[in-house]
């Protein structure tokens, strides 16, 4: 985030360029459901959520009838995961590892910001 906001003001997770607002980082926190932490990058236009994975969290589906377990089965809660990172949570259940580059996309995205890496 440092290296983004050379160009513009950062102060308690607040990013300013020339005295207006860009977008701020909002933690949500720590052992949430579904996740190991999330923080909220909110812009003027949009806000994207940010999620920690340590694992591939997963979901159980199971077909009981009359209580006698028929069928289980197991499936991934999120597509894409495939190491312990930070991810970007994307529409239905996709998620994509965060780097440097999608971290400038989605500053883009969510604020008039424009990053110099791409100048």
């Amino acid at each position: 985030m440092r290296r983004i906001c050379r160009e513009i003001r950062s102060k308690r997770n607040v990013c300013y360029k020339d005295g207006e607002f860009l977008f701020k980082l909002k933690p949500v926190g720590a052992y949430i459901i579904a996740a190991d932490g999330r923080v909220d990058l909110i812009g003027k236009f949009d806000e994207k959520r940010i999620i920690f994975l340590n694992e591939p969290h997963e979901f159980t589906i199971a077909l009981e009838v009359n209580g006698k377990k028929i069928e289980e089965s197991k499936r991934p809660l999120y597509k894409g995961f495939f190491k312990e990172g930070w991810y970007v949570s994307m529409d239905q259940g996709r998620v994509k590892l965060l780097s440097k580059g999608l971290l400038c996309q989605l500053v883009e995205e969510i604020s008039e910001f424009r990053c110099p890496e791409k100048d």
